[in-house]
């Protein structure tokens, strides 16, 4: 488990979670790539291009959760240590993300 707590505003675009070994960061963010799996400054679990809203957009006072379980191979992010979403079959090695994308 670990935790980031979000301090004032949260542009540029901010994804907080976990790649795998195949993440290349200077092609794409954390959330358009198939080997990455972050929860959005808005609200939002995205992986591979894809997304889906779990919350509401964050705060500059929230904190924001990532359970990875390598034996179960599954991850799941909290806000305000509230659960929001899941992932499973993650690959057998990933490594903590937090992806900033665009200007401020």
């Amino acid at each position: 488990v670990w935790e980031i707590r979000i301090r004032g505003r949260t542009r540029p675009t901010l994804g907080v979670g976990v790649v795998g070994e195949g993440f290349k960061q200077w092609r794409q963010t954390a959330g358009a790539s198939d080997d990455g799996w972050v929860l959005t400054e808005s609200g939002k679990v995205c992986h591979a291009g894809h997304s889906q809203r779990v919350c509401s957009p964050l705060l500059g006072s929230d904190v924001v959760g990532v359970y990875v379980d390598m034996q179960r191979r599954v991850l799941g992010f909290y806000k305000n240590r509230r659960y929001l979403a899941s992932v499973h079959d993650l690959p057998a090695v990933v490594y903590p993300a937090v992806s900033l994308s665009g200007k401020d």
